[in-house]
């Protein structure tokens, strides 16, 4: 008998504590601060400051190649150059 009333006030206990449990859970998540207007402004901001430095970073990569693909024709034409002279005689230009 004793154990049937331990059941019953546990069952009892638990449906007038649960509610209030519930309730302050839900005044604590209520009570949590609102998100600034101007939070957003700044991610936009940023967001926009992260393109910009993708546009730079992608011009300075395009015009590094750019560079790299000038120094490379100058290099062939060197090379040919040079490769010119070793098959030309070299005797015959004095007089």
């Amino acid at each position: 008998m004793v154990i049937l009333y331990t059941l019953a006030a546990l069952f009892l206990f638990t449906i007038i504590v649960a509610p209030i449990v519930m309730m302050i859970i839900l005044l604590i998540r209520t009570n949590k601060p609102k998100q600034n207007p101007n939070a957003s402004v700044k991610l936009e901001q940023l967001e926009q400051n992260d393109y910009n430095i993708v546009d730079d970073v992608n011009k300075a990569f395009h015009d590094v190649s750019q560079s790299i693909s000038e120094l490379q024709a100058k290099l062939e034409e060197i090379e040919e150059k040079m490769e010119r002279e070793e098959h030309t005689i070299k005797g015959f230009n004095k007089k």
